[in-house]
């Protein structure tokens, strides 16, 4: 391999986020060693090695393996609607078709609803409301895609109330009782899967899982690039934390009987 682009692929990650702040804490870290100052330097040290460790794929992907462990993508998914989950949106985006373009999660999900459409020919449930105040609800962007993406605008129900994965599931509910939908195929993130099935499973709504973008299937090899510092991981690791924080209020909620915020 050619030097100069080794060095490239490898001092890069380390001037730019998050890799810069792992550098400039172990070099602090090192400079209080050199000062005595030994608790100083061991929790600077340690807290840059920890940020390291945050941002490397091998590191995101064990995480998220145990998310999408016992997932699969259904090849004759069945049902009587599907319901799409939205994962964000760049609001103020100038788009082809009008204001507002998914972000990533959300168009990895559309273009899976999509497809999936064009095998099953059921009705959509697009799901995704306002976040904030200033914001505008999520899923008549997503019907705006979908329906670029070839969906018939008659097949795609708007639900634009909800602000979280539980209001997802309680305003998906109410579309499904009232258009007599009893079987749903459930397409989010694979990694948001768990947490969607155990909220829509909370409304007493029956599930087949879709998951979009399975990543972790079969032996992953890392290359010395899968171990620099990269700002993707550092984002799929927080994704995949917060998973695990919504499920653990989930089941501190059941406990105690209230619904989960």
């Amino acid at each position: 391999m050619d030097a100069l682009f080794l060095a490239k692929k490898c001092i890069t990650p380390f001037l730019i986020p998050p890799g810069i702040f792992v550098l400039l804490l172990l070099g602090s870290g090192l400079r209080q060693a050199g000062k005595g100052n030994g608790r100083n330097a061991l929790f600077q040290c340690a807290l840059g090695l920890l940020l390291w460790l945050f941002s490397v794929a091998p590191f995101s992907d064990a995480i998220l393996k145990s998310l999408e462990r016992g997932l699969d993508t259904p090849d004759s998914a069945t049902g009587d609607v599907i319901v799409v989950l939205g994962g964000g949106m760049h609001d103020g985006a100038d788009d082809f078709s009008g204001k507002g373009i998914p972000a990533g999660d959300s168009l990895e999900r559309l273009v899976t609803a999509a497809r999936l459409e064009k095998r099953r020919k059921l009705p959509v449930i697009v799901s995704g409301g306002a976040v904030r105040e200033d914001s505008r609800p999520e899923a008549p962007v997503m019907k705006r895609v979908l329906t670029d993406l070839g969906v018939p605008a008659h097949r795609v129900i708007v639900e634009d109330r909800s602000r979280d994965t539980m209001e997802n599931a309680k305003y998906s509910k109410e579309i499904c009782t009232k258009h007599g939908y009893r079987k749903i195929i459930l397409l989010t993130s694979s990694y948001h899967m768990k947490r969607s099935m155990a909220a829509f499973r909370k409304y007493g709504m029956t599930v087949t899982p879709c998951p979009a973008s399975l990543r972790t299937r079969g032996h992953t090899r890392y290359g010395y690039t899968g171990f620099l510092p990269a700002a993707s991981s550092l984002t799929d690791t927080s994704a995949y934390m917060k998973e695990y924080l919504g499920m653990l209020c989930y089941r501190l909620a059941s406990t105690v009987g209230k619904d989960p915020p």
